[in-house]
């Protein structure tokens, strides 16, 4: 359920590490960098992944600074949502942005590949393909305006609903599933037989108490935080997709930085995300075990069934292919599972 919110946003992210950290604003495109970076996120402040942002990454950051410049960061959708922290980046308002893997893919729509239904098993393979192609996408994103700083979990989201039991394909069919993350989400839905609810993210929570969708897509964590745990009554966790989070600066604004500074951050990026990305995964294992402790009914897919649902998506891949990003990319995503599954292979 990707369900996020701005002032309900504050409990939404409490669990939820993903959105992650990174946000600065900018001061426009003088080669000079300003003497501070301001950072923009949806995130509330001392909450979920915010809490490893400031204990972690916050240091990192301004040790590398030193004196060239501060980060200032404003949380909990100060300054909007994600399309409007990215709209503040592009007109020079702000330098940087800790997005969800919507605003991710608004960024570059072609981080919607990392995202399609059942693409991943597990966050084995996840850091695989991250290893592997993180390159490719810092080009992509730099060509659509931004530096890709970090690419960080969102989580491996789930299906969530008031009430309704998932079990098999058919259960799909007709029920309201709040959508608000892009049309590779609504295709996910509508190949599943769901009618859809789109949502603007001020709408999701209101829209849940008021009986508006019955169920939706998204982290455990965000039933925790947005403190849904009075609403939601089922749970299927099954890993439906995977949803990155990102850390962006405007090309301008990573243009400005040191070249000094950059290299540092270059030594130690792998373990700091590692790190970081270790704590937001445990944060999302125990938001699901937590929920559990609510006494939210558990569903599961039998094999057959989870073939079945997994067959009726596979196709969204290739159809998205030369929209939202091209044949080649996807092609070369899917040889580096391949070849990790078959090193891997038991």
């Amino acid at each position: 359920m990707h369900f996020v919110k701005t002032a309900v946003l504050t409990a939404l992210v409490a669990g939820l590490s993903f959105l992650t950290p990174f946000n600065y604003a900018c001061a426009g495109d003088s080669p000079t960098p300003p003497k501070r970076y301001k950072l923009a996120t949806i995130a509330p402040k001392g909450v979920g992944w915010a809490v490893h942002y400031e204990n972690l990454v916050l240091p990192a950051v301004r040790e590398l600074a030193g004196d060239d410049f501060d980060v200032k960061v404003f949380w909990g959708g100060a300054m909007g949502d994600d399309e409007e922290i990215l709209n503040k980046m592009r007109k020079g308002f702000l330098q940087g942005a800790g997005l969800s893997g919507q605003g991710a893919t608004q960024a570059c729509p072609a981080m919607s590949v990392v995202e399609l239904p059942f693409l991943f098993e597990n966050y084995d393979e996840v850091d695989y393909v991250k290893e592997k192609m993180t390159p490719m996408f810092e080009e992509l994103f730099r060509q659509n305006g931004f530096y890709l700083f970090a690419w960080c979990d969102q989580d491996f989201d789930i299906i969530i609903s008031k009430g309704v039991s998932f079990t098999r394909l058919e259960d799909f069919k007709d029920v309201r599933f709040m959508t608000w993350y892009g049309p590779l989400e609504e295709k996910l839905l509508t190949n599943l037989g769901a009618d859809l609810v789109p949502l603007d993210i001020p709408e999701i929570a209101p829209a849940a108490q008021a009986g508006k969708y019955e169920a939706a897509i998204g982290p455990a964590a965000f039933v925790l935080g947005a403190q849904m745990h009075n609403v939601v009554r089922n749970i299927n966790p099954c890993k439906i997709r995977y949803s990155p989070s990102v850390d962006l600066l405007t090309n301008a604004a990573w243009d400005a930085v040191p070249q000094a500074t950059k290299e540092s951050y270059f030594k130690q990026r792998e373990a700091l995300m590692k790190k970081f990305n270790a704590k937001v995964r445990e944060d999302n294992e125990r938001s699901l075990q937590a929920l559990y402790t609510y006494g939210m009914k558990k569903d599961e897919f039998s094999p057959s069934e989870l073939r079945r649902i997994k067959a009726a998506t596979r196709h969204i891949g290739a159809d998205l292919a030369g929209k939202l990003y091209s044949q080649a990319l996807l092609d070369e995503l899917l040889q580096h599972l391949e070849d990790y599954r078959a090193a891997n292979a038991e």
